[in-house]
Order: structure tokens, then sequence, then C-alpha cells
């Protein structure tokens, strides 16, 4: 049986050997909520890149651009980090460059990792990335963002729901799989708004007026695809099969 197993911040992936496993990169609030929510609109993929610098080269050739540092839009960038927003017409047909705090750099991270495949993990497409990583059968490594190199509560609870969903077909790799089922399993029955809304990002972000943003990134199985990393740039299953 294959393991699962969970980093729960980027500080912790250095310890983590994910060659010849299945990643999925994990950033609740909000990249790949907003990653998620631009391809369900129409883009044809988001390119993830840890740096602004890099994102405006790609906007400089036709790519639109989104991003933000410390939950806050970037200035001269067509986007923010909002997965309401990025619900736009103008997306659609177009490639996204997205830069984020926390998300993006996972993703250049997982990259080096000589993985199997790199998922972008959101509660929209739970369902459809538990499907496939159950089809797939290889060992999974999670991979939540966290803020600034700490562990979060929104992605190591997504993790434990990813991870009920897949109990069974897995074994538990290490404590961090056990933790973030608890936290979940928890979380579920007292409502994910309500436990998250004491969260540290939660209320960063509330402050910025960002509550729809948590709102949506919270809703279930809006997508019936997976994620996948593409030549360097996320785009639904279908487009690569």
């Amino acid at each position: 049986m294959p393991t699962l197993d969970i980093v729960l911040s980027p500080a912790l992936w250095h310890l983590q050997d994910a060659k010849d496993k299945n990643i999925v990169v994990i950033d609740i609030f909000r990249a790949t909520s907003t990653i998620a929510a631009a391809l369900m609109s129409g883009a044809s993929a988001v390119h993830p890149m840890e740096k602004a610098d890099q994102a405006k080269v790609l906007g400089q050739k036709g790519y639109l651009t989104a991003g933000e540092r410390n939950g806050l839009p970037l200035e001269g960038f067509d986007f923010g980090n909002s997965p309401v927003l990025i619900q736009d017409e103008r997306i659609k047909g177009k490639k996204l460059a997205l830069t984020t705090t926390n998300g993006t750099k996972c993703f250049e991270m997982a990259k080096q990792a000589e993985a199997l495949q790199i998922f972008s993990g959101a509660f929209s497409n739970i369902k459809a990335t538990a499907i496939a990583l159950i089809n797939d059968h290889q060992d999974v490594v999670l991979f939540c963002a966290g803020w600034k190199e700490q562990a979060n509560l929104e992605d190591t609870l997504f993790a434990g729901a990813l991870y009920t969903m897949l109990k069974g077909q897995f074994v538990a790799g290490s404590d961090a799989v056990l933790m973030a089922e608890d936290v979940y399993l928890r979380a579920e029955i007292q409502g994910l708004k309500f436990v998250l809304s004491e969260s540290s990002h939660f209320k960063r972000l509330e402050k910025y007026g960002a509550e729809r943003d948590m709102d949506f990134s919270l809703k279930l199985n809006l997508l019936n695809q997976c994620v996948i990393l593409h030549n360097d740039e996320l785009v639904l299953s279908s487009a690569v099969n």
C-alpha cells in the first residue's frame, strides 16, 4: 500500500524525500484556491512564480499577471490573489502568471524534487484530486505552504481533509498525518469557517476585506478536474490527457 505524508511548512521541506512521489501543493488562503478559480473561469494555464519580477516578464509576453505580498495586491498587476475577483471575463483563453507570498514558491520547490506529478490542491476540487491520487496508486506528499515558513491552520486542515478521503488506500507516513486528520475531524464538527475564524491568516485577510475570498476557498467540489503542473504551468487534467 502506498504511503502518504504531510509537510506542514516549507521550512520542513528539506527533511522530505519526494522523489518518485506525487506532490500536492496546498495554499488554501489563497494561491491554490485562486489557481482553481482561474482555470475554472477559462484561463488556459497558470504559471506559478516565486518572484514578482519573473511574473512581470511574462506579462510583457502576453500573460495576464496576478499576485500579492503580505496579503495585498501587487501594484501594476492585472489581478491580486483573489479567487473571487480572478473570475473575470478577461482571463478566458489567457495564460496567467501568478506570484504570491507563500504558495507559488512551493511549486518551485516541488519542481526540484523529481516528483512523478505535482498537483495543486484546493477545496474546490478536493474530490477530483483524491480520485486522481487513488487511481495513480503512488506515494504522496501533501506540501502545505503555511505562512512565512510557519505552519498554518487552513493548509493543515485541508491536508487532513484530503487524507480522510484517502484513508484506507494509503498508509500514514508520519505523525503529521495523524495531527492533520485530527485537526480536520474536530473542525468538521464545529464548522470549518468557525474554526478558521480564529486563525491568524483568516484575521489578517479579514482586516483587508477579503472574507469573500475565504468563503469561496472553503467551498467544496466546484471543479470536477484536478489541477496538475505540466511544462511548468498549472492546467486542468483534461488538458494533458
